[in-house]
């Protein structure tokens, strides 16, 4: 599994492929993925491919290659939050107590395939560097001129919610509150 081209979220089915080259982690991914399928399918285990997304929260680090993690701890020094990506990338994040019910939930069922565990609400990353500059830094945000196309990385959850009977809970924006109020206290 890797990041798509398209604006569009990837689509709930069991097997992903690309013509694309992509990272060894998603090759890997992809085949476990194939594995657990197959060995479901002729009676081998009883699996099920929970497909993790991007996720916001306590424990992030904010200083490493996590765009939200970035941006946040540039606002909170009260520095112009850096954009060194595509603008125009869509990404999504689920809290980590949705993650948790999602993945409690998934324990609990029959196993049916692959599931989404992730946020269908995407966003540009201008909006969210925008949107965390605003709420807890200076407003300011700096664009370094990146040659890279947008890219798309949030899933499609249709199956997935109707499969565990969940919605997400948390908004964005209150992750992001809850988040902050954490670092504080930490501080």
């Amino acid at each position: 599994m890797g990041i798509l081209d398209t604006g569009e979220p990837f689509p709930e089915v069991e097997s992903l492929s690309t013509n694309k080259v992509e990272s060894e982690y998603s090759i890997a991914k992809r085949k476990m993925e194939l594995s657990v399928n197959q060995a479901t399918k002729t009676g081998k285990i009883l699996g099920l491919n929970p497909r993790l997304f991007a996720f916001a929260g306590p424990l992030l680090p904010l200083d490493r290659g996590f765009a939200i993690g970035n941006f946040l701890s540039d606002a909170r020094k009260n520095q112009a939050v850096q954009v060194k990506g595509n603008p125009k990338t869509l990404r999504s994040y689920l809290s980590p107590i949705d993650m948790s019910v999602q993945i409690l939930k998934c324990a609990a069922i029959t196993p049916d395939g692959t599931l989404h565990i992730g946020s269908d609400h995407s966003l540009t990353i201008a909006e969210l560097a925008e949107y965390i500059s605003a709420t807890f830094g200076t407003g300011d945000v700096n664009y370094v001129n990146s040659p890279s196309p947008p890219t798309s990385y949030f899933p499609e959850n249709k199956k997935t919610w109707q499969k565990l009977q969940i919605t997400q809970e948390l908004s964005l924006s209150q992750v992001l509150e809850d988040w902050n109020n954490w670092l504080k206290a930490v501080d």
